[in-house]
């Protein structure tokens, strides 16, 4: 444990760094759902316009 107030220091310093790390994290991983969510949409849309020209044809 420790216990000078260099070290608590160190501590918070490791903390905020850990939470930034965290943010990075979730930042990106809320940017690929975003992502997968757009991509589905798309691919949704293609879908139904291929069915729809299908059944023109």
């Amino acid at each position: 444990m420790m216990s000078t107030p260099a070290a608590a220091s160190d501590e918070t310093g490791e903390l905020v760094a850990n939470r930034y790390q965290i943010k990075r994290i979730l930042d990106a991983d809320d940017q690929g759902v975003q992502r997968f969510l757009r991509e589905s949409d798309m691919i949704a849309q293609l879908s139904h316009q291929n069915i729809r020209a299908g059944a023109k044809a």
